[in-house]
């Protein structure tokens, strides 16, 4: 049987999703501020990988915005995407991480050194994120 967190959790429960949308537009109207700006930080960038992915493949937005929470394809961007798509996924991934760290917060006891190593960890990818940034804009750079 699963835990009360397993069940209320929105990530990895299902695999297939990176955030389930009804969860995503439920947050909205949850009455924790942080909450609703993160969940509306997390539509903006599935809008802006949305639109991305359309341009490219010669879709339509509400195509791809139909797809953007599929698991595996923002995979694919972040590890094989042309810089512009990689950062758009990655972006989405981040912020779907902050938003389901705020809801786990609220579901789980959390302890300082909790606290510290999340907050580590996020310093951690935001510095590869960075590394990758720079490497993309070398590679471009050498590549007119």
């Amino acid at each position: 049987m699963r835990s009360e967190h397993e069940r209320n959790s929105n990530l990895f429960l299902d695999r297939d999703y990176i955030f389930h949308d009804e969860r995503l537009w439920a947050e909205l109207e949850n009455p924790d501020h942080a909450r609703r700006q993160s969940a509306l930080a997390l539509l903006d960038a599935l809008a802006d990988l949305s639109a991305l992915r359309a341009k490219k493949w010669g879709t339509s937005f509400l195509i791809e915005r139909h797809n953007v929470l599929k698991m595996i394809p923002i995979e694919v961007d972040m590890e094989f995407g042309e810089p512009e798509l990689r950062r758009a996924a990655c972006r989405v991934f981040e912020e779907a991480m902050i938003l389901e760290a705020l809801i786990d917060a609220e579901q789980m006891p959390v302890t300082d050194e909790l606290r510290q190593r999340a907050h580590a960890l996020l310093a951690m990818v935001r510095e590869r994120l960075a590394r990758m940034d720079v490497e993309d804009t070398r590679r471009q750079a050498s590549h007119p």
